[in-house]
């Protein structure tokens, strides 16, 4: 039987200040947006005889960011309202069998399962419509 693992946590912090002239700089300053992530990996084997294997291997990164600006454009509205709270990342899993089923036969097989997601809250549940367009002349 073999296993391996490891964990690596790492912590990421920008500060952020509103442009000038746009009221979030005088009523907020400058503002940290803090992110945080897991990297996970591991990894099992177990030679069930002298011709099986089994492999089982995991890894992912979830990750969260606090309250706050995301993204620098929540930082030119004139308020707050932009600010949201984020959890992201992915977790994956994979099973592997290689086994010798005769003299002529290896037989070799897998099964994975990955997800990704990408979840953001809001600060305040109301919609936010920006019209772009230009005007007709």
């Amino acid at each position: 039987m073999f296993f391996f693992d490891a964990v690596d946590r790492q912590w990421n912090n920008n500060t952020l200040i509103a442009p000038v002239g746009v009221p979030l700089r005088e009523s907020l300053g400058a503002v940290d947006r803090e992110r945080r992530a897991t990297a996970y990996s591991g990894k099992l084997t177990w030679q069930a005889t002298p011709l099986h294997q089994l492999h089982f291997s995991v890894f992912g990164d979830p990750s969260h960011g606090d309250m706050g600006p995301q993204r620098r454009s929540a930082l030119t509205r004139a308020d707050a309202t932009a600010f949201s709270e984020i959890d992201y990342g992915s977790h994956n899993q994979t099973l592997r069998y290689e086994g010798v089923l005769g003299q002529n036969w290896l037989l070799t097989t897998s099964l994975s399962r990955a997800t990704n997601s990408i979840e953001e809250v809001p600060g305040i549940n109301e919609f936010s419509i920006t019209d772009t367009t230009v005007p007709s002349s």
